[in-house]
């Protein structure tokens, strides 16, 4: 049946090869060598729902550690839908994607930000450790653009400083992206999206009851 449904997927409309690539991603049996060759040109097709279904199948065809890794690669895929279930396969490798994940932890990129929702999602206590020790790196870099925002703050040439400053703010930007995805199993995400904009914004009543907010979730 897998091959007859495969054979079938070059000539047909991508609605029809996404909702293919579901239904034999749904299935139990681990699909054959025999369906890489089509699955690695649906791998790089134009459309992200046919692109992300044909890279998590093909996953599937290789042993569990280069299939971690391939679903890894696929996290610098440029559409977050792509990326999104990409990272919802991840999850069920557990601490072998652990292992392989903590590599990616390292400046704040999309990668390293899928990295984090993923092992969130894991959240066995290897996984957990992982991430506990790139938060604490990331407050580290906090502290030190707090310190640096406040100097520029208060030079007296600080439109010298502008681009600085830019990337400083940028960069603080991102780690609340960070913090929410870290927090994610314990969020909805309409409230994750409400606290992103309070957090990224300037009105600091509203950046102070998110933090609040965040404080409250419980610790898992």
């Amino acid at each position: 049946f897998a091959l007859l449904l495969l054979a079938c997927l070059p000539t047909a409309e991508p609605e029809q090869q996404r909702r293919a690539l579901i239904l034999l991603n749904g299935s139990a049996a681990s699909p054959c060598a025999a369906t890489m060759g089509i699955t690695q040109r649906l791998a790089k097709h134009g459309d992200p729902a046919v692109r992300a279904e044909a890279i998590v199948l093909l996953s599937r065809t290789s042993s569990r550690v280069a299939a971690v890794r391939q679903l890894i690669a696929a996290l610098d895929d440029p559409d977050g839908r792509v990326r999104h279930r990409v990272a919802e396969a991840l999850c069920s490798y557990g601490d072998r994607a652990t292992a392989l994940l903590r590599p990616q932890l390292g400046a704040l990129t999309t990668v390293s930000l899928e990295a984090v929702w993923v092992l969130a999602r894991i959240g066995s206590p290897g996984a957990r450790r992982v991430l506990a020790g790139y938060v604490r790196k990331l407050q580290q870099e906090a502290n030190r653009s707090s310190r640096l925002l406040e100097w520029i703050a208060a030079s007296s040439d600080r439109a010298s400083w502008s681009m600085l400053e830019l990337c400083l703010r940028d960069h603080q930007a991102c780690m609340v992206d960070v913090v929410l995805a870290a927090l994610s199993p314990a969020i909805e995400l309409r409230l994750a999206r409400q606290l992103r904009a309070a957090l990224r914004g300037s009105d600091q009543r509203r950046r102070a009851s998110a933090f609040e907010l965040i404080a409250a979730v419980p610790a898992s």
